[in-house]
């Protein structure tokens, strides 16, 4: 190698970090990473890939190459485009990022446009759990309904005005823990807990299950390949919970 390809190297060091920290972060099974993948992407182009006048033309085309790449995979810059609609991994992510009480401001996002368009499924989302608690609960709303229901009927807008003060509340500093957060106000919440649940669950990448096969490919060996399913289950179950 010549000595302009190690400064390059050198260069590169300093570029990547901020990647590898990323991915770090999203590939974690200790905390919710569903919600932090638009955050994280926005941060590294806003931050970390913005080009200044200290950058050699080197650090400026690799910061400008993967800058358009992560904008054109994540579909960080796309109010108008109707395919976006239609990509449901981005979907998700935006719809945790609402979620999550550390990002819920979307400030990540490039338009009002995208941040009204998210809200919007989100309050289709609670509808669709409003009505699904309904009728697991009918019977009993119906055994428990008074006269005063009887002559002033139910309220349809409770799932409008949770929704409001949900977005009314503060948002969390990011290092804070939104499972302790939910779990706090689950009664304060009670159709929305439900939705986060189900959206904050999904894991950012298949690092989890990549992890799980390969501790499975490390107890089947060779020398021993007559396990049953059921203990080689077991034995992947403890080694991943020890």
């Amino acid at each position: 190698m010549i000595e302009e390809d190690w400064s390059r190297c050198e260069v590169l060091v300093k570029l990547l970090k901020p990647l590898q920290l990323t991915t770090t972060v999203l590939c974690s099974e200790q905390q919710i990473t569903i919600s932090m993948v638009r955050p994280l992407v926005a941060s590294l182009i806003s931050k970390h890939l913005n080009s200044n006048q200290t950058d050699c033309m080197f650090a400026t085309t690799f910061k400008s190459t993967v800058s358009k790449e992560l904008v054109k995979r994540f579909s960080m810059e796309d109010p108008n485009d109707e395919e976006s609609t239609d990509n449901l991994p981005v979907l998700i992510a935006q719809m945790a990022s609402l979620l999550d009480p550390r990002y819920k401001n979307l400030k990540f996002e490039s338009s009002e446009q995208i941040k009204y368009r998210i809200q919007s499924m989100i309050r289709s989302k609670i509808l669709s759990v409003n009505n699904f608690l309904t009728n697991v609960d009918n019977c009993n709303q119906i055994a428990k309904k008074t006269v005063l229901d009887e002559l002033m009927g139910q309220f349809c807008d409770d799932d409008e005005d949770e929704f409001t003060r949900y977005l009314s509340e503060p948002q969390i500093n990011h290092n804070e823990n939104p499972c302790l957060w939910w779990k706090a106000r689950e009664n304060v919440y009670p159709t929305i807990s439900v939705l986060a649940k189900k959206i904050l669950c999904i894991p950012a990448s298949s690092a989890s299950s990549e992890r799980v096969f390969s501790r499975a490919g490390n107890i089947i060996t060779p020398k021993r390949n007559k396990m049953t399913p059921h203990h080689l289950s077991a034995l992947v179950f403890l080694k991943n919970n020890l």
